[in-house]
């Protein structure tokens, strides 16, 4: 169960910080070197600018399915819980990898200009590993356990 809660957290944590960061000249901020503000804004590209905030109801879903899968043992919560996991690396590997060393229209002003891959990048990937090693776990855990108690029939 924690390990999918701190999935969640870190899912939620990507939306608000920098998954791609782009400098002019090594080492020096691009928000220092560029003037026009426009231009500014995409120095820093945060993950909710990237996914339209799509990983917050994805990290809601998955606390509640950790809930489910550790506190109830449920079947369908952990495999929910995989499934989700693999949605946000489904997210992290198509639709944030390929553009991370992308400077964008920087490149045209600063030939120098470097993309790189912030901490969301990590974190999302983090999030969506665990929550898929949670969904595991949990499974792996109700299969171990032993049958609960059996009623006897009418006899």
């Amino acid at each position: 169960m924690a390990l999918g809660v701190a999935a969640a957290a870190l899912m939620i944590a990507t939306e608000f910080s920098n998954l791609r960061t782009v400098e002019v000249l090594p080492g020096q901020s691009c928000a220092v070197r560029v003037e026009d503000p426009n231009l500014a804004e995409r120095c820093e590209l945060k993950g909710h600018e990237q996914h339209s905030y799509a990983l917050i109801p994805l990290a809601l879903l998955t606390a509640l399915m950790a809930l489910g899968a550790g506190l109830r043992g449920s079947l369908p919560a952990a495999v929910a819980l995989m499934v989700t996991g693999l949605v946000v690396l489904g997210i992290a590997g198509i639709g944030d990898a390929p553009g991370l060393d992308d400077p964008g229209v920087l490149a045209r002003d600063f030939t120098d200009a470097k993309a790189k891959s912030g901490p969301a990048f990590t974190m999302e990937l983090l999030g969506g590993s665990l929550a898929v090693l949670a969904g595991v776990l949990a499974l792996v855990r109700m299969r171990r356990a032993p049958a609960g108690p059996t009623r006897a029939g009418p006899g």
